[in-house]
This record gives structure tokens, C-alpha cells and sequence, in this order.
């Protein structure tokens, strides 16, 4: 049985990495980036009935790593759609709309 499910984990994994290269490969950076963290994301959700109890943590990690770079990109779109770069450095006016600069994540290199 867990032979079998380890199986069909890894042809998922493999059918994920060809999508990748297929969908992601020539396009540019920032396309690249979202791909990944839409594949992340399909993956989470495609993938959780056949992992591994071993796998649940790394499961997790995926799922929280995921959410945190979507909310961070959709945090900077948010932000570079709304704040014209001359103004940028200037008081922020009082709009509800307006998500601070100031970001606490703990982002590391394998988040990016």
C-alpha cells in the first residue's frame, strides 16, 4: 500500500515538473515566480490524499510557504498598482485601501 502511494506521489511530482516547464518555462521572471506559486498551490490541493503520514509536516510547510509568498506578490501588486512612484516616499493620505510598507515575514531564500 505505501509502496503503491509512493508511486503515485511521484508521478504526480513528475507531472508537475513537466507542467512547470511546459506553462513556465519561457516566460519571464515574474511570470515564472506566480507559475511556481500556482503550482504550489495545485499541488496542495491535488496531492493531499495520496502523501505520506511522513509527509504531512513537509505538506504543511509547502501549504504555509505557499500562502505567505501569494500574500507577500499580492501585497506588492497591491501597492505598485496604487502608489505612484513619485509619491512613493511621501506620507501615506488616509485610505483604508493602503497596505503599509512595513512587512514582518520571515522570508528566507527558499520562500523566493
Amino acid at each position: 500500500r505505501r509502496s503503491r502511494e509512493n508511486e503515485v506521489s511521484y508521478q504526480h511530482e513528475l507531472r508537475l515538473t513537466l507542467e512547470y516547464e511546459k506553462k513556465c518555462e519561457k516566460r519571464a521572471v515574474e511570470t515564472i515566480e506566480e507559475c511556481e506559486v500556482r503550482l504550489i498551490c495545485d499541488r496542495n490541493r491535488k496531492c493531499q490524499k495520496v502523501v505520506l503520514e511522513t509527509d504531512e509536516q513537509r505538506e504543511k510547510h509547502l501549504n504555509d510557504r505557499c500562502k505567505r509568498r501569494y500574500q507577500l506578490r499580492t501585497i506588492i501588486e497591491h501597492q505598485n498598482q496604487n502608489v505612484d512612484p513619485q509619491q512613493q516616499f511621501s506620507k501615506p493620505q488616509n485610505n483604508k485601501n493602503i497596505i503599509t510598507t512595513h512587512i514582518n515575514l520571515p522570508i528566507t531564500a527558499a520562500d523566493i
